[in-house]
Formats: C-alpha cells, structure tokens, sequence
C-alpha cells in the first residue's frame, strides 16, 4: 500500500517503548534518549550478567556521560548503580565522582557559573534552577557524606571530599546538612578548629531547633571539643 501525502506515519519506538521519533511533533530522533534507556535498564537488571559484561557496560556508560556533558541526572543514576555493585569499597565510587568533579569544576572559575551554563543546556530536564541546582548539591554532598560515612582514612579521598563538600556550599551557603559534611572531614582532616568552628555554624543553620538534628550535632561538636570524635 503506498501511503497517502496527509497520512502520518506511527512514531517509532525501541525495545523498551521509548520514543525515538514522533513525525506529529516533528522530533528528531532522540539517540540520547535511546541510549540513557538502554544502559539504564540494562545496569539496573545486571545481577544475571558477568563481571565481564557489565565492566565493558560501566565503561560504554562512562564514555556516553562524557559525551553527554555529565547530564546531571544521568550521572547520579551511573553512582547509584556503582554504589549498589560494591557494598564494601568505596574507592571506585569516589574515583568516578572525583573525575565528574574536576570535569565540571575546571570548566570556569566559577562553580556557580558552570552550573548556569548547564541549566541552559538542560533546562528541559529540570522544573527550574534551583531543581537543578539542588540535585547538584545533593550528589556532591551525598558524595563528600559517604567519605565520613564509611569511615575513610586516606587523606587523599578525604581532601577531595572537602573539596567536594566546600562546592556544594558555594551553591547553598545556609545548609545545615552540608555544613555539618565540611566539619566531619576538616575534622578527619586534622584540622580541629576549623571542623569545631564549622559545626558551630551547622548548628546555627539547623531551623527546626525541635527534632533529633540539633542533639545529633552538639554531640559531634562535644565530641571534637573533647578529643573523643
């Protein structure tokens, strides 16, 4: 059957019902789209794979998130699955967070500024710029928080953590989250004045003074004070 001039052609699909190409909307076909689909979907169910395998899928991903830019989101999915691969060493997981750090810091003088520049280029992903900004700081405080968590003695991962953790203050100076990050690692870091001085202000910034937040932060600031962290 030839097909009419006024008829539209079925959008086309992958494997997994995503989108590739809608002639109605006159798209182009989304490979970005198409590609995040796969690796996403095939990480997520990648317990029956070999270690072969889903190593040469990580490194796929890796290439594509370096192509992509680091879309935001796609990176925090990328740790989330290193994260939950490896449940005891951590060293991976803070090796590829350092080098999406130094990518994205190294782009301008200012962290803020990088920040703006991908908003503009991904706005569409996100509800405004301080979703997009948030999801920023989060990650990076998540990542800094996992070196305190895990209780990390190399001095070298825990400088880049308070890099790390420094960033996601230059974005949101008032968290009380994030301040308390920067004091544990200055504090793993050796540097005692700054950690307790930096405490003080994550104590200060905590707004509800009512829940468990406040005791949970004068006891690590009690703790610094008296040598017993």
């Amino acid at each position: 059957m030839i097909q009419k001039n006024n008829e539209i052609p079925a959008p086309i699909e992958d494997e997994y019902g995503d989108t590739l190409y809608d002639p109605a909307a006159d798209n182009k076909i989304n490979l970005s789209s198409s590609l995040r689909s796969f690796f996403q979907k095939k990480l997520n169910n990648s317990s029956d794979l070999s270690q072969d395998v889903k190593s040469k899928l990580i490194d796929y991903y890796k290439s594509f998130l370096k192509l992509s830019g680091y879309d935001l989101i796609d990176f925090e999915t990328y740790l989330s699955n290193i994260d939950q691969g490896d449940t005891t060493d951590k060293t991976f997981y803070f090796s590829e967070f350092d080098n999406f750090f130094q990518t994205i810091s190294s782009k301008n003088s200012s962290i803020i500024e990088t920040l703006n520049e991908m908003f503009t280029e991904r706005k569409n992903n996100f509800v405004n710029w301080n979703e997009f900004k948030n999801t920023f700081t989060q990650m990076t405080n998540n990542a800094a928080w996992k070196v305190v968590e895990t209780k990390v003695s190399d001095p070298n991962i825990i400088q880049k953590a308070i890099k790390w953790s420094e960033a996601s203050l230059k974005v949101d100076k008032k968290s009380s989250y994030y301040l308390d990050t920067l004091a544990q690692l200055y504090y793993k870091n050796n540097e005692k004045d700054k950690a307790i001085a930096t405490e003080q202000k994550a104590i200060d910034a905590i707004t509800d003074k009512s829940g468990t937040q406040l005791d949970d932060y004068k006891e690590v600031l009690e703790k610094m004070k008296n040598g017993t962290y």
